[in-house]
């Protein structure tokens, strides 16, 4: 291929896909993609799954050696830029959200050429495969990837309402949102957009993803500067035929506004969320914390416990930590028979942290006014990714622990 017939190629790349749904700036690989010496560079760098993968995809002879195979891609020239840029956009890609993804969309043999060492995958090549099946699903993959990397506030609706002959997901299509969302912006006039961009059926819910310009922000382009907003992703995953829902965003009013307004256009009434309450008594915590504290609990590990009004002179705030991760059972054990109890006292505990899928999960017990006994169990989310937040709750739900175990993240509230 010419130098001339690659850049009629780049001229042709489809930059609202890029740009707009995958958020990749274009310009400086672009650029790189005119250069072929950097191409060959760049081939010459890829692994051996990657090369098989792209082989296939552009219908070439996937035999007679790495050295032939890429020889053969260089050849190819123009038609290397689009997987080019998927390596581009798979920097900082999340693993397992990729993996996870690749697993519902790709066939068995595929997922098995992209498998690298045990119980990993090469991501580079799981994009590359993606891209070839339906670039549509790097757009989907975008958005779902961060469901894994979010927090989500969990809420339900304050009244009581009938539900409606048809579902709530039959109800939920692109234009009756994008009608909502018109109307949204015009009664907010803030001088801001909130944009439809996609609904996607998740673990048998739906998930809707909104973009929508949330604070004002200067951007620099080269060495110019662009004023405009940062854009906000705000996520609402709707539970039980609208009867609840999970936040996930930056703004705390907005997203609840509008999945206010979606759930009164289905109901055919003004309908509000709050914030979910599942209460759990006293007595579950005491088990929990006890097992915790003799090293008894067979999924987690006790690594760090803040404690206000301590049994040292002067009650000062104790933490007590393992930045290592190992448990900190024994030490809690000891500091008990020499100073005096931490744990007894469920209202003076600020926060605890457990080792859980080798990731520290902060977790919380909030008073329930009116409720004798009665606590909010909430803990940090977000270092979780969506199955493994999934497996934690069930877990501390079941028996012999009991914990109605709720996110902590972005409870929303007016400002």
């Amino acid at each position: 291929m010419t130098a001339e017939m690659t850049m009629d190629v780049v001229e042709t790349v489809n930059r609202e896909f890029w740009e707009d749904d995958l958020q990749l700036c274009l310009d400086p690989w672009l650029s790189l993609a005119k250069d072929r010496n950097y191409m060959r560079a760049w081939v010459a760098g890829l692994t051996k799954r990657q090369l098989q993968i792209l082989s296939e995809s552009l219908g070439l002879d996937g035999g007679g050696g790495l050295q032939k195979q890429r020889e053969a891609l260089v050849r190819c020239d123009g038609q290397l830029i689009p997987y080019f840029l998927v390596d581009r956009y798979a920097y900082r890609r999340s693993k397992f959200a990729t993996a996870d993804y690749a697993s519902t969309v790709l066939p068995e043999k595929v997922m098995e050429i992209c498998r690298s060492g045990e119980g990993g995958h090469d991501i580079v090549a799981l994009l590359f495969a993606i891209y070839r099946k339906d670039s549509a699903h790097l757009r989907t993959l975008y958005q779902l990837e961060r469901i894994h990397s979010t927090g989500f506030a969990r809420m339900k609706l304050k009244e009581t309402v009938r539900r409606p002959v048809g579902s709530f997901m039959e109800f939920l299509t692109k234009d009756v949102v994008k009608h909502i969302l018109t109307e949204f912006d015009r009664d907010k006039n803030d001088g801001r957009t909130s944009e439809f961009k996609n609904i996607v059926p998740h673990a048998g819910h739906h998930l809707l993803f909104i973009r929508r310009e949330e604070q004002r922000s200067v951007l620099l382009k080269s060495r110019h500067a662009i004023h405009g907003f940062r854009p906000e992703w705000i996520i609402l995953n709707f539970r039980d035929n609208g009867k609840g829902v999970d936040i996930s965003s930056l703004s705390m009013s907005v997203p609840l506004e509008i999945a206010n307004r979606l759930a009164s256009a289905y109901f055919g009434q003004k309908c509000e969320y709050e914030n979910e309450v599942q209460v759990t008594y006293k007595a579950q915590i005491v088990k929990i914390l006890n097992l915790l504290r003799t090293d008894e609990c067979d999924f987690l590990r006790f690594v760090e416990v803040v404690v206000g009004n301590s049994p040292l002179d002067g009650a000062p705030v104790v933490r007590i930590s393992n930045e290592e991760s190992e448990s900190i059972a024994e030490s809690i054990r000891h500091f008990e028979k020499t100073v005096g109890k931490v744990m007894d006292d469920i209202d003076l505990i600020k926060s605890i942290k457990v080792l859980y899928c080798g990731k520290r999960v902060k977790i919380m017990f909030e008073r329930v006014e009116n409720v004798e006994e009665g606590y909010v169990v909430r803990y940090h989310d977000a270092v979780l990714n969506a199955k493994q937040r999934r497996m934690f709750e069930t877990k501390l739900r079941e028996e012999p622990y009991g914990l109605r175990i709720l996110s902590t993240e972005k409870r929303h509230k007016q400002r």
